[in-house]
């Protein structure tokens, strides 16, 4: 997950519509902005290729993105 924020921070602009339907463990149910995919993530000296769901969500400074 990413919040809109940094995905528009980071200056991507191919987001694609997503069906996908979050249920968050505070039982709220979110519907993302849309989905990116095949982004390049480092992680130490790991690269991962993975997908991120946007979501209209307040930014945490600490943890800019969501990996799971």
């Amino acid at each position: 997950m990413m919040s809109y924020f940094v995905f528009k921070k980071l200056g991507i602009t191919d987001l694609e519509y997503t069906s996908i339907i979050l249920h968050l463990i505070d039982c709220l149910v979110v519907y993302p902005r849309g989905a990116i995919k095949g982004v390049l993530v480092k992680v130490d000296k790991f690269i991962f290729l993975t997908d991120f769901a946007i979501l209209d969500i307040k930014v945490d400074e600490d943890v800019p993105i969501i990996l799971g």
